[in-house]
């Protein structure tokens, strides 16, 4: 029998094997069109950490996410507490910011194709949740990272962006089995 993650067609797939697996997609959404999403139970007790991938285009302004509890998400005032260094955008060169606000910022400008990757630690654990990833947003590459800081057990996201533009692209979520 080949060993995962080789599987040939027709093998059968043993517990201990589907175990093994590293990543497990949690939840996905496409954007057509739309201002917001949101993607529901994709936090759960499996999985500590998380990876967020995505690639987006056609909003005229930043695009931001919130944590989420059964649909409703946190945007506490000053609660996501973010960092980071950008280069090439507004001005070449390279530039840092620092910031705190009720959401998380994936981009800045995202008129052009922007994609991003973030890891999220434990939003499913009552405690604070961190982030940490890059971006490139319209001749800008960001390395950005922080956190949420309310001990609270979150099981989704909401993704929005601040024009009434609407968006196109995919987002999904990964489970990280360490």
């Amino acid at each position: 029998m080949a060993t995962p993650p080789d599987f040939t067609v027709g093998q059968v797939l043993t517990a201990a094997q589907m175990n093994a697996v590293g990543m497990w997609k949690t939840g996905s959404v496409t954007l057509t069109g739309q201002t917001t999403a949101q993607i529901n139970d994709c936090f759960m007790a499996d999985f500590d950490n998380y990876l967020l991938i995505y690639s987006i285009k056609g909003t005229s302004s930043g695009f931001y996410f919130r944590l989420s509890v059964g649909g409703v998400p946190n945007a506490t005032a000053n609660s996501y507490v973010q960092s980071g260094r950008y280069v090439g955008y507004p001005t070449v060169g390279a530039g840092d910011f620092n910031g705190s606000g009720d959401s998380f910022g994936l981009s800045f400008y995202s008129t052009f194709m922007n994609a991003g990757n973030l890891t999220i630690v434990a939003p499913f654990k009552a405690e604070t949740t961190s982030f940490s990833g890059t971006y490139n947003s319209q001749n800008a590459s960001v390395y950005t990272g922080g956190y949420h800081n309310q001990n609270t057990s979150y099981d989704g996201l909401y993704f929005y962006n601040t024009t009434a533009t609407g968006m196109t692209g995919t987002i999904s979520v990964i489970g990280i089995n360490q």
